[in-house]
This record gives C-alpha cells, sequence and structure tokens, in this order.
C-alpha cells in the first residue's frame, strides 16, 4: 500500500504540475518517464537502518497549446500504474481495487494541495473531479470527496470564521495496521463525526500557532 501510494503520489504531481502550467504530457505516454530507484539510510534507536525509495523520473519538459482532455489524462494515469498496481497484487494479493483507490486518493490530494498553492482551489478541484468521473472505473468510486470544514467565529481563536477544504479518501493507505495504529484524518474508515471533529481541532490549533506571541 505504501509502495503504490508513494508511487502514484510523485507521479500526480508530476502531472498535476505539467497539467495545471499548461506543460505537455507526451513525454510521460511516449516512454520517457522511469522509476530510478535507490537506497537510503536512516537512524532508528541507534542503528543506521537501510531503506528504498523509488521516484519518478522526467527529462525534457516542453509547453502546450492547449490542455489534455480529462479523460484522456485519466486513462493514461492508468496505462503508466497498472503494471505497478498487477505486480503488488500478484506478489501480495493486495486488491487491485483498492489500490486504484490509492492513486484516486492521490489526484484529488495532489490538485487540491496545488489549487491552494496556486490560489485556484475552485479550478483544481473541478480538474481533479473532471479527470476521475470523466475516467470512471477503475479510478471512480462513491466515497472520495472534497469537503469544506469551519470553526465558526464564535469558537475560534481569532474571533473569525476559519474554513479549509480538504480531500476525504475513498481508499486506505493502511497506516492503521503499523505499531502506531492510529487513523489518518482522511481515513475511509473514520466516521464523518470523527473527521469533522479532527478537522475543526487541526484548523484551531493552525490558528493558535500563527497567532503573534
Amino acid at each position: 500500500a505504501y509502495l503504490i501510494n508513494q508511487l502514484s503520489w510523485r507521479l500526480v504531481s508530476i502531472v498535476c504540475f505539467l497539467d495545471l502550467s499548461q506543460l505537455s504530457l507526451n513525454a510521460l505516454w511516449n516512454g520517457r518517464i522511469g522509476v530510478l530507484d535507490a537506497w537510503r539510510f536512516s537512524d532508528l534507536d541507534g542503528e543506521t537502518q537501510p531503506y528504498a525509495t523509488y521516484e519518478w523520473h522526467l527529462d525534457e519538459l516542453e509547453p502546450c497549446t492547449q490542455p489534455l482532455a480529462a479523460e484522456q489524462l485519466g486513462k493514461q494515469l492508468i496505462e503508466i500504474m497498472t503494471p505497478f498496481i498487477a505486480e503488488v497484487h500478484h506478489q501480495t494479493r493486495f486488491s487491485k481495487a483498492a489500490q486504484w483507490r490509492l492513486l484516486t486518493d492521490s489526484i484529488t490530494a495532489v490538485y487540491l494541495h496545488a489549487g491552494k498553492q496556486f490560489n485556484t482551489v475552485e479550478e483544481a478541484k473541478a480538474r481533479a473531479s473532471d479527470i476521475i468521473e470523466s475516467t470512471g472505473k477503475p479510478l471512480a468510486n462513491a466515497q472520495w470527496h472534497f469537503k469544506e470544514f469551519n470553526v465558526s467565529a464564535q469558537s475560534s481563536p481569532t474571533g473569525e470564521t476559519l474554513k479549509e477544504w480538504f480531500r476525504i479518501r475513498g481508499g486506505c493507505c493502511r497506516y492503521y495496521t503499523t505499531e502506531a495504529g492510529r487513523y489518518c484524518s482522511t481515513c475511509v474508515h473514520l466516521d464523518e463525526n470523527e473527521q469533522q471533529q479532527r478537522f475543526e481541532n487541526y484548523l484551531f490549533t493552525l490558528a493558535v500557532n500563527a497567532a503573534p506571541n
């Protein structure tokens, strides 16, 4: 799950940057994108532990005259990820449908994040939704959605309404199965009340930490 999550997130990050920057996506479709693997090392409890990383590599950027149709973009993402998802399923029996949900979650989260960075949230949300819904299965699912959470002015530490858009997952990265045993705030396994409370707490804490001393 973490491998597919990482690969899909980084792939969509490249696609999103090119797509929203009016740069050509052709290099992704004609075999010029590859995967580079490398060994890294981290210190854990006083011991050096090796781990493998996988990164997408793209060596050329070209301008484009018009954006790629959303359905075609979605189908190309499926084409790139299919060999990885098939092999992970073959080796681990991890459901293909569950893996495709991770790609969908990456599309929605990355585009929303980019929209916030570029101050074009509505446009980025619309583009992500269009990619998923026009493509259909295996990207489309009924669980994912964008949702705006808020803290009322009466409850806000700033005296002003706090609000922000978030992406609610349709899939699960399975972090809850680790020793930490915690669900992500956007996890599909959490009910709406728990998600609401978590995001309200996040917005409240963010405002407190941003306030001048």
